[in-house]
């Protein structure tokens, strides 16, 4: 397995080139962490649009180490659905294409990924997994730039590394991530998806109003932390949150225990959501590396 991993996060507005290198005793040592103002509409303009080629020359130093990428996805369609148990990957792959099948209109336009999903079961005969599927083109662009100097093992959303996150902490990992035309609330716990809502919106009412009923929806406990990121997240929402909840609303982070363990930031200081997601990336393709698991269509 390597020990260092790249990884690019594209955002909406933000994108981060982060590279970690894990030691024997298990420290994490960030060796570069880049934030550049440039996001997904601006991938989808070129390669030689100039945010594309900073992230490309981000990454020239590190040409032998493999890369995982995660977009910010314009949409969402989540699918829950029953899997045997301990199912194969080509198994997983093919029941995946059965659903896409029957739920998309143009399955060729969408890419999926598949997450165990709920609380852990004791009920063997089935593993309950969620599908989210969204367009294809975002993630083939990327990773058709990035491939001609890196190999490239991940293209894909932020989910799976966001639910790689939880294994890092007790608590689940609650994120509520708003931007000007969704709402996408995740609840993640122990490396299981256990709650997932994502809903378009219209306007800075609609944003307000479903941010508020996914957070209800999910049946939160009192005082719950959620970490609140994307281009949405105004202080009015915030404050609202707040207001209206019982819930504690927080700048996405990494994990406390996770910080501990990690060299080469200032865990001080506010990092960018396209940074938590970089490092995130990085350390579920390590993991991903060790296992030899894969939940992503190719």
């Amino acid at each position: 397995m390597s020990k260092s991993q790249l990884a690019c996060a594209i955002g909406t507005t933000q994108s981060t080139i982060a590279r970690i290198k894990i030691s024997e005793n298990g420290t994490i040592d960030i060796s570069t962490c880049n934030t550049i103002q440039a996001g997904v509409h601006d991938l989808l303009g070129g390669r030689n649009h100039r945010g594309v080629k900073k992230l490309l020359a981000l990454t020239k130093k590190w040409r032998n180490d493999p890369i995982a990428i995660t977009l910010s996805q314009t949409e969402y369609r989540a699918l829950p659905a029953y899997f045997p148990p301990h199912a194969e990957a080509e198994v997983a792959r093919e029941r995946c294409a059965i659903e896409a099948e029957h739920f998309l209109l143009q399955p060729e336009q969408y890419r999926w990924e598949h997450m165990s999903y709920g609380k852990k079961s004791t009920d063997c005969s089935a593993e309950k997994k969620l599908i989210l599927f969204y367009p294809s083109e975002p993630s083939r662009i990327a990773a058709a730039y990035f491939s001609k100097q890196c190999r490239v093992i991940f293209s894909g959303s932020p989910m799976l590394p966001f639910v790689h996150l939880s294994r890092y902490q007790q608590d689940p990992l609650i994120i509520l991530e708003l931007e000007n035309n969704s709402v996408m609330l995740c609840i993640a716990e122990k490396g299981r998806m256990i709650y997932f809502s994502y809903r378009k919106v219209k306007n800075q009412s609609e944003k307000e109003y479903f941010s508020l009923q996914s957070l209800k929806e999910a049946s939160l406990l009192h005082d719950a932390v959620v970490q609140i990121a994307g281009t949405g997240a105004d202080m009015a929402t915030t404050a609202l949150i707040e207001k209206e909840t019982t819930c504690r609303p927080r700048p996405l982070s990494l994990p406390e225990a996770l910080s501990e363990t990690v060299i080469g930031i200032d865990s001080t200081k506010e990092m960018p959501a396209s940074a938590i997601q970089a490092i995130s990336a990085a350390l579920m393709a390590l993991a991903c590396q060790q296992t030899g698991s894969t939940s992503v269509s190719p």
